[in-house]
């Protein structure tokens, strides 16, 4: 027997439209403040009888309570199951899974295909998505730390990864350097290193058009830093069609574990967050480990 309740990040773009809602048809839900430990959350909950965790928010939220999830006992895990209500900006994973995006199609609808989905460990941390180093941290820590564009950002909505984009090659981005991939000595300057578990995020990026979320590998792409900002912005552009993998300065591959290995510390990025900063970083997939109902 299945029991359901709502962990709703506020917060997220839809999220105070999902708690009007929920209040209003009186479903069992829970405000998801940054102070809640979400482990301990899931773990009440689940011995309360509560085994399906509708998350209400945008990639971000999905990480937080995915990383909770990931401390549990495989025992718990296996008899837990997750559904998503559609908040944020981007919604990355809800697009993959070809969820609908109206949050009240969402919530009135009743899930019933059960999927197992893969889940990327990086170091200590989680994510479900794609991710990685470069330029693509570098748009998200320009969108955490640019309070003169906030009201901009929630104009431009799903588009404001492509501004910020824009607005680091335009202002100079000197790349990241990588020394080592696996066995490979790389010794180059990247755009970007990105690990992914789907083909696009960012709502509108398709790093890697021919990655899966359920087949046990994660793939890894680089691209050289272009010489100029022309060359840059006419990459971006290839990015956003998938084109650039078809390149032959690409780095391309597949790989269920693997270390890269940076000349200096930098900071990883996985489902729109930053998880970590180091200057090695030891990836490696999980696979089947996050249980759906969409």
């Amino acid at each position: 027997m299945t029991k359901s309740i709502y962990l709703v990040n506020t917060n997220s773009t839809n999220g105070k439209s999902v708690l009007k809602l929920l209040k209003k048809i009186n479903y069992d839900y829970i405000e998801l403040s940054l102070d809640i430990p979400v482990k301990s959350l899931l773990m009440d909950k689940f011995d309360d009888g509560f085994n399906l965790f509708y998350i209400c928010g945008g990639d971000g939220t999905l990480n937080r309570v995915f990383e909770g999830y990931m401390g549990l006992e495989k025992e718990y895990r296996d008899k837990i199951f997750f559904s998503i209500i559609p908040c944020g900006s981007a919604n990355d994973l809800a697009r993959q899974l070809d969820l609908p995006l109206c949050v009240k199609k969402c919530i009135l609808n009743i899930p019933n295909n059960k999927v197992s989905i893969d889940i990327i460990k990086v170091n200590s941390r989680y994510f479900v998505t794609g991710g990685g180093i470069g330029i693509i941290e570098e748009v998200v820590n320009s969108l955490n730390n640019s309070k003169i564009y906030s009201p901009l950002n929630k104009l431009l909505k799903g588009t404001k990864y492509y501004f910020h984009l824009v607005k680091k090659i335009g202002f100079g981005y000197s790349g990241v350097y990588v020394s080592k991939i696996g066995s490979k000595m790389l010794n180059n300057t990247l755009m970007f290193l990105s690990v992914n578990n789907q083909p696009c995020i960012g709502k509108k990026f398709n790093l890697s058009p021919n990655s899966k979320n359920d087949d046990g590998v994660f793939e890894i792409c680089g691209y050289p830093k272009p010489k100029n900002i022309i060359k840059s912005l006419d990459l971006s552009k290839k990015v956003v069609k998938g084109n650039h993998i078809w390149d032959d300065e690409v780095v391309l591959f597949e790989s269920d574990n693997i270390d890269v290995l940076l000349d200096k510390e930098a900071r990883f990025v996985g489902d729109g967050e930053i998880l970590d900063y180091s200057n090695r970083f030891s990836l490696s997939i999980i696979p089947k480990a996050i249980n759906l109902i969409i």
